[in-house]
């Protein structure tokens, strides 16, 4: 038979002061949180929930409303005179047979014109200090009497209105007083390209020969035979 032999573990006395100390220490950190547990259940027991009403109308502020308006109402606002921003915003279409407004005002006047008649207008320079305004309604702020005609250059055709748009907008970007003439032929539609309008088919004859029309056909990358012609108002 085997038998074995029973091992016994003695500790010594500090042992034993401190796992007696450890025991004391975890009770009473139990003792304070059961305490504590104790005590908050009651406060929450004591506690009164009273529903308060504030009576009173409180106003929320709107935000401002934008008034509506329309195109015939709507101005060109600009501080000063900025030939190329005009240009880029004057009118894009005009029909040949409509009628039109033209005046040949200083750089000043212009401004108030279209700022007063506006939005419908096209702009183009004649000279360094005198424009010709084109307006698709009479401006009575103009004490002038306006021709009734428009000659400007041509500069190509096509039955495609958005290739039409996009020559005209590679000629507004150079500062040029670009816009689609809207014509019938043979019962269809067509769009020219043309370039300024003047009240006479001298002043525009003399626009075109000041312009550089190897720059222009290279940045349009269009090779047309300009030619000057009444551009609106004609008969």
């Amino acid at each position: 038979m085997i038998y074995l032999r029973r091992r016994t573990v003695k500790l010594s006395n500090n042992q034993i002061k401190w796992i007696s100390w450890i025991v004391i220490s975890l009770s009473v950190v139990v003792l304070i949180e059961s305490a504590w547990l104790i005590y908050l259940k009651y406060k929450k027991a004591s506690v009164e929930v009273r529903v308060v009403e504030i009576k009173g109308t409180f106003k929320v502020p709107e935000a401002p409303k934008e008034k509506a308006v329309s195109v015939s109402e709507r101005q060109v606002e600009m501080v000063k005179f900025d030939y190329p921003e005009l240009v880029l915003n004057a009118a894009t279409i005009l029909n040949r047979t409509s009628p039109v407004y033209i005046y040949t005002l200083s750089k000043e006047d212009s401004l108030k014109a279209i700022g007063s008649c506006g939005p419908e207008y096209i702009i183009s320079e004649a000279t360094g200090e005198i424009y010709s305004v084109t307006f698709t309604k009479e401006c009575t702020r103009v004490s002038l009497l306006p021709e009734r005609r428009a000659y400007g250059v041509y500069f190509m055709a096509t039955r495609h209105l958005g290739f039409a748009q996009a020559k005209m907008l590679d000629l507004r970007e150079m500062a040029l007083p670009a816009f689609i003439v809207k014509f019938t032929k043979d019962g269809s539609p067509m769009y020219s390209v043309a370039i300024g309008s003047f009240p006479s088919r001298e002043s525009a004859r003399d626009f075109m020969k000041a312009q550089n029309w190897n720059e222009i056909e290279r940045k349009t990358r269009l090779y047309e035979r300009e030619y000057t012609a009444c551009v609106a108002g004609c008969e």
